[in-house]
């Protein structure tokens, strides 16, 4: 993935307490392309739904990056079921203007085994 400012190659984030947003194939594809075709940009991250704003990380800079997935689909082309997650990662600024949206598949199993528990949950740390 790139940072959606700089370019740079980034990791997608995937924090243990992310929360699961929805199960269905048609709303995580419809969540890749508003992601992708920068429908978050220049909205404000307190105008996301509450399931996109369950834990966010600060980074140097003091934006922030938050993060949620999609969990209930085999991955394509595999014969026997094999369920992935779509992890999205939204960026803010610290006024909490959005510049950034970025995701990417990764098997169910991924999140158990590489997860961090580096997040902030706003209801237990308001992030204002």
């Amino acid at each position: 993935m790139h940072n959606p400012v700089t370019g740079e190659v980034v990791k997608i984030w995937m924090p243990d307490d992310m929360r699961q947003t929805a199960a269905w194939p048609f709303q995580a594809r419809g969540e890749e392309a508003r992601c992708s075709n920068g429908h978050y940009l220049g909205k404000n991250d307190w105008e996301l739904f509450p399931s996109q704003r369950s834990i966010y990380k600060i980074l140097p800079n003091s934006d922030r990056i938050w993060a949620y997935y999609y969990y209930g689909e085999d991955i394509p082309g595999f014969t026997t079921t094999k369920w992935y997650i779509t992890v999205f990662n939204i960026y803010a600024h610290s006024n909490g203007e959005i510049y950034g949206c970025v995701w990417d598949k990764y098997p169910s199993s991924y999140r158990s085994k590489y997860s961090t528990s580096d997040g902030i949950n706003p209801n237990i740390h308001p992030p204002r």
